[in-house]
């Protein structure tokens, strides 16, 4: 009986390892030719942003798949198309990455449904895969508004398009991000979404710091967007407040030539601590000699 319920489990146990295996090698995502050469896949990742001069910023990185491994594809050749127009062939740095930058003059062409097709095209060598990657975006703009009431300080942006004859036409049920831009990263401060008109605001937060005289740069962004991929506008307005931030040089932080006091006395403190506990194992090294040498001396 027991031999019985041994059989199916022995059974599900050996289909279920053939299946890791058959798994395994579909994840290796490397391919023989003709010639018999492994050629390894590549992926490209496409991305869209219209900066606020109107710029289009095209950013790619490209990279391939070794042994279940991802590596970047280095001093690689990528085409740019817009349509079926061929905008221009950039190799890749060693990160794999590349930057292309489209004039706000330039018109691409649309296809039926309004928007634009931007293509990446990588073609390819002797033991990588050719791939590409693609993506429609919608053309919009954004306008900002700043309101200040009484002590309370709102920012709006409105999403729009423009008719074949130049007329507005506003666009809603977009969703925007408010920001602030910060060193490193943007401070999120507000969202919303437009309504009929195509406006949508956030209140702004009171306690922003700027610059020495409260200069900062606000931003509405259109963030992944299936429709029109990523849309920026920014504006600087002193809404900020007023910092005169001291010389790095004379500040005791974590980040400066000089530690602050406290890392310091922690630090003599930590070594005083290791040395002395090192003092005082050499003293009784040095006793135990001592005391052993005068017993030897006192049982001869």
């Amino acid at each position: 009986m027991n031999k019985l319920n041994i059989f199916p489990v022995k059974f599900f146990l050996t289909v279920l390892m053939c299946a890791c295996q058959f798994i395994s090698c579909i994840t290796d995502l490397s391919a023989r030719d003709s010639t018999g050469i492994v050629k390894h896949a590549s992926i490209l990742a496409f991305s869209y942003l219209k900066k606020t001069d109107g710029t289009k910023v095209l950013s790619l990185t490209a990279s391939c798949v070794i042994n279940r491994r991802i590596f970047p594809l280095i001093n690689a050749p990528v085409v740019y198309y817009c349509g079926e127009n061929e905008l221009a062939v950039i190799q890749t740095n060693d990160e794999g990455k590349v930057l292309l930058l489209i004039d706000p003059g330039y018109k691409p062409p649309v296809i039926a449904d309004g928007s634009s097709e931007y293509k990446a095209v990588y073609k390819g060598s002797d033991t990588i895969e050719g791939t590409e990657s693609s993506i429609n975006v919608t053309d919009i703009r954004l306008k900002l508004k700043f309101t200040e009431t009484d002590s309370t300080r709102a920012v709006g942006v409105k999403a729009y398009q423009l008719s074949p004859k130049g007329d507005t036409i506003p666009v809603k049920d977009v969703g925007i991000n408010f920001a602030v831009k910060r060193m490193f990263s943007n401070l999120k401060i507000g969202e919303g979404t437009t309504d009929e008109t195509g406006y949508c605001s956030s209140e702004f937060p009171a306690d922003i710091p700027g610059d020495s005289i409260g200069h900062i740069l606000i931003l509405a962004r259109i963030e992944e967007s299936d429709l029109y991929a990523n849309v920026e506008i920014g504006e600087i307005k002193m809404w900020g407040i007023p910092t005169n931030p001291s010389s790095p040089l004379v500040q005791r932080e974590l980040w400066t030539e000089i530690a602050p006091v406290w890392m310091i006395v922690t630090l003599i403190i930590l070594l005083t601590g290791v040395w002395a506990h090192y003092s005082y194992a050499a003293f009784n090294i040095y006793r135990i000699r001592k005391e052993g040498k005068e017993i030897e001396r006192l049982t001869r």
